[in-house]
């Protein structure tokens, strides 16, 4: 029996090559073995090794036949090692298909949260967060990832192919959104969501990744402390009880264009009388003041109407000093009118005296008229005609009336300018002409004040009020 020196194959003594792995076996030298490695030999066989164990030592030896290493043939692959051989190949196609679908998809892959960044701005507890996206940026990325070369491309054409990734991003949903956008203050946290639909890489054949950021906010101004109330001016203007209001503001000049159009409202702004309150308040909104900067320290405020014209609406009204300003007046008016008759009829009068004043307020409105009442002893006597009128001298009371009198918002007392003397007498002079006024006090109480009770509120004061009051 031989045994392959090339495998350790077991072979007939007769056998020219090895019929396990046709190594020649005749001719050559032998080996010599413990017979003992005679299984060791076989189960090598059986299993494809290559190797033999060393012989033990001390034992018998075996003589093996080696053949001439020029005659023998190149080894064959063995089935085993063929099939492992084939497992690699196999690997390594698949590792390398891998790889080159992974590089595929890594160019083909944009990450959205390179090209995005969230700006926080304003002033704390009025911060606004906005999403700021580099269009050119992410649209070129997107691009490139298409697979299309934009260094080799015009302008025109790029600027087409942005287009149409955006109405693609559209179309697809692609959306981007912050938890918070406005009132925003310091220590605040604002998240990045960004909605990646999955019809993005079927429609555009890309895939866009991105993840929820977190945006600390720090740094926010705090806004300024004013009274709005120092940039209005509320003027109030007319005649008590019919006063208006007009608010103006009053920081137009300034540089500070929030400050310029604050705005105001009343809640009163006509039919105001003197003593009145109205509240004033700031129109423009807080939230918008603290967007622009500033807080308010108030937000409305009470005005009252005073040092307003006001009609009169009793003599009460009238003070002492304004009293005498009226009785001027009124006697003005007498001596005028007297003096101011033809000197040829020989009109004169004396002991002219204040008499007191008639006023009467009207019942359904403001208006109102005063009669101050002078007394006089007043004749006629021509000088060059002898057919003028005569009369003795004979005491005339003159009612000079005057309407709508008015207390000024500074003070001073102001009536229509318009004066006349109210009655006529029976006294002649000239040619035929009647003097102004009454020579009865109960006649003048009676057409001024008693015929008039319906419509007016009537006071009198003075010594006119023995004829009636």
């Amino acid at each position: 029996m031989k045994f392959c020196a090339q495998c350790g194959a077991k072979n007939e003594d007769e056998a020219a090559f090895c019929q396990s792995c046709g190594q020649p076996l005749g001719g050559a030298e032998t080996q010599v073995l413990h017979p003992s490695m005679l299984e060791a030999y076989n189960q090598s066989a059986q299993s494809d090794a290559t190797s033999m164990p060393e012989p033990m030592l001390n034992s018998t030896p075996v003589q093996m036949q080696v053949g001439n290493q020029s005659d023998i043939p190149k080894k064959g692959l063995s089935k085993k090692m063929k099939i492992i051989i084939g497992i690699i190949a196999a690997i390594c196609v698949v590792v390398g298909v891998g790889g080159y679908i992974a590089y595929n998809n890594i160019k083909k892959r944009v990450d959205v949260n390179k090209y995005v960044e969230v700006q926080i701005s304003g002033y704390n507890e009025a911060g606004k967060a906005e999403i700021k996206l580099n269009k050119s940026d992410f649209y070129h990325a997107i691009l490139k990832a298409q697979g299309y070369n934009l260094k080799k491309m015009a302008d025109a054409d790029i600027s087409r192919l942005e287009r149409k990734v955006a109405d693609s991003l559209a179309d697809c949903g692609f959306a981007m959104q912050l938890d918070k956008e406005s009132h925003i203050s310091n220590g605040e946290s604002v998240k990045l969501m960004i909605n990646i639909p999955v019809t993005v890489k079927q429609k555009m054949g890309i895939t866009l990744v991105s993840k929820e950021s977190s945006y600390k906010v720090d740094g926010l101004d705090q806004a300024k402390l004013i009274d709005p109330f120092e940039y209005v001016s509320v003027d109030f203007d007319g005649v008590s009880p019919k006063v208006k209001v007009k608010l103006s503001n009053t920081a137009t000049n300034s540089d500070d264009s929030f400050l310029k159009k604050l705005s105001f409202t009343a809640d009163k702004t006509s039919n105001i009388a003197s003593g009145d309150k109205i509240t004033v308040r700031v129109k423009t909104d807080e939230p918008e003041a603290l967007e622009n900067g500033y807080r308010f320290n108030q937000t409305e405020k009470q005005y009252e109407c005073n040092k307003v014209d006001e009609y009169v609406q009793k003599i009460s009204d009238i003070s002492d000093s304004n009293l005498d300003v009226l009785k001027k007046d009124a006697k003005d008016k007498v001596t005028s009118y007297i003096t101011g008759i033809n000197s040829d009829y020989g009109v004169t009068y004396s002991d002219l005296q204040y008499e007191g004043v008639y006023f009467l307020k009207q019942n359904s409105g403001n208006n109102n008229y005063a009669c101050v009442v002078y007394s006089a002893n007043v004749s006629a006597k021509p000088r060059t005609n002898s057919s003028y009128r005569t009369f003795s001298a004979t005491k005339v009371y003159f009612p000079v009336y005057m309407s709508g009198i008015l207390i000024k918002g500074n003070g001073s007392i102001t009536h229509d300018s318009s004066l006349s003397i109210r009655g006529t007498t029976s006294l002649r002079y000239g040619n035929s002409s009647s003097l102004s006024g009454y020579t009865s006090g109960e006649t003048m109480y009676n057409e001024i004040i008693k015929n008039n009770k319906s419509k007016y509120t009537c006071e009198v004061i003075g010594n006119i009020s023995s004829f009636g009051g």
